[in-house]
């Protein structure tokens, strides 16, 4: 559960619409908090994943791409260069975890 809302969380970030629809309906630092919620808990999920027998490698792979995002959520001002920003680090995290972009760009997603 945690990996889908993660992945979805992302997807929403990556498409510039969405995140863009995403902080006209909540502010900026509400959604700051939510993604810095979201990827606390996915990293914790690495963790369990590491300590596991197999399984799960694409995520654990995709840590550093994670770590990143958090960092850069953390600094987040919501100024538009820093917007722009975490959806391709966003972008960078979906491809780390073995998610390739969609047919028509990740744009495409907030027509779904």
């Amino acid at each position: 559960m945690v990996i889908a809302e993660t992945m979805n969380t992302l997807g929403a970030v990556a498409s510039t619409p969405a995140f863009a629809r995403m902080l006209q309906e909540c502010s900026p630092h509400d959604v700051r908090r939510s993604l810095l919620d979201c990827l606390a808990k996915f990293l914790q999920v690495i963790v369990i994943l590491r300590r596991g027998s197999s399984g799960g490698e694409q995520f654990i792979q995709a840590e550093p791409a994670i770590q990143e995002m958090e960092r850069r959520v953390t600094q987040w001002q919501s100024d538009e260069q820093q917007v722009h920003e975490l959806t391709e680090q966003a972008r960078l995290c979906l491809n780390a975890m073995g998610i390739n972009t969609p047919p028509g760009g990740w744009d495409a997603l907030a027509e779904l």
